[in-house]
């Protein structure tokens, strides 16, 4: 396992006909620049070992950012999108098994003209 394994993983999720039908714009943590008014950000957080010294466990954690002034329902609706793509689903890559577990989301502050919620979802990736 490698991290850089690891994001190509979980980065390949986002990048599949499937996900950019939804029109979602989806970045990376450090990304800067003008993303609109609908977007997603997207962290890896690699904070613990693994079962065996080829696997890690942590949490992925997405900032979904919506229009102020509209409540939490299209956070909402843009979460369900992600579980589709992440709850409970177990992918293969490069020769090690990337497992999603359980999500939660939170929402977090207004952010500029911008309203922030939490997406976060755990995953072992599992190296042999």
């Amino acid at each position: 396992m490698t991290y850089t394994t690891l994001y190509d993983a979980i980065f390949s999720i986002f990048a599949q006909t499937d996900w950019t039908a939804n029109n979602i714009k989806t970045f990376p943590e450090n990304f800067s620049g003008e993303a609109g008014d609908e977007f997603i950000r997207v962290n890896v957080l690699a904070s613990q070992p693994g079962v065996n010294l080829n696997s890690v466990a942590g949490q992925v954690i997405i900032d979904i950012f919506t229009k102020i002034n509209q409540g939490p329902k299209r956070a909402g609706q843009i979460a369900d999108t992600l579980n589709t793509f992440l709850r409970g689903k177990s992918i293969q890559v490069a020769g090690n098994r990337l497992q999603f577990f359980g999500s939660t989301l939170v929402p977090v502050l207004q952010q500029d003209s911008l309203f922030r919620s939490r997406y976060s979802i755990q995953f072992q990736l599992y190296g042999v």
